[in-house]
């Protein structure tokens, strides 16, 4: 064991006094801290409570605004702790953003769970590029902020976008789509990863192997158009 030297500086004191139940890291210069009542508040860098606690959940500040729940409803609020229009969960252009700023699982699967209420769904996932994975009667597909269904909901499986494409399966075998619902990758594999860098890896016949989303895209299109000119 390393001896203790005297003159090792101590590490200073928290700026913010450990009083807290719970924490959302710093964000656009906020951290968001939950008293024992179970009400958010938000302090800046210094420690200083710059939104006082009056929140059941928040998200994280993200260009100014921060999603957050009172009275049992959902809003985005400024910096000074105000809403921005009506605390409800609506049908305007914030709703994307509110599902994408929070950063909780609670706060989150509360707000799902409300859109799947709202639009007779049976789930609702996050939203990724104005569109959120979504579930009835076992189907999946794909609605916008409206609940209108973009993609059917026809599928077995599905993941949400990640680099502009998403994960599907049908009968037992995983493809990809694109955000208009076109499958740009068929429905071949056994198991399928997000794309990374352009690569998934892919278990065919029970062994893992390595695909280029352009390449894949591409040689789709080829033989699309051979198949045209014949």
């Amino acid at each position: 064991m390393a001896n203790w030297d005297s003159s090792t500086p101590k590490a200073k004191l928290s700026v913010v006094t450990p009083l807290y139940d719970s924490l959302i890291n710093f964000s656009d210069g906020l951290a968001a801290f939950m008293w024992q009542n179970g009400k958010w508040e938000f302090v800046d860098k210094t420690g200083k409570n710059v939104i006082y606690p009056q929140f059941d959940y928040v998200g994280s500040f993200s260009e100014g605004v921060a999603a957050a729940l009172k009275d049992n409803q959902w809003g985005m609020i400024d910096y000074k702790g105000n809403f921005i229009g009506n605390p409800e969960i609506d049908n305007s252009g914030d709703l994307q953003s509110m599902l994408a700023i929070a950063k909780i699982d609670q706060s989150l699967s509360k707000m799902t769970a409300a859109l799947a209420d709202r639009f007779d769904l049976d789930y609702v996932g996050r939203y990724y590029y104005s569109l959120a994975a979504a579930s009835k009667d076992g189907g999946w597909g794909f609605i916008n902020q409206d609940g209108q269904v973009m993609i059917l909901l026809k599928y077995d499986e599905m993941s949400d976008f990640s680099n502009l494409v998403a994960k599907i399966k049908l009968n037992g075998l995983w493809g990809f789509i694109d955000q208009t619902g076109n499958i740009i990758i068929a429905l071949q594999f056994e198991k399928v990863t997000d794309f990374n860098n352009e690569l998934s890896f892919v278990l065919v016949d029970h062994k893992w192997g390595l695909i280029k989303k352009t390449v894949a895209i591409e040689e789709k299109r080829t033989s699309k158009g051979n198949k045209s000119k014949n």
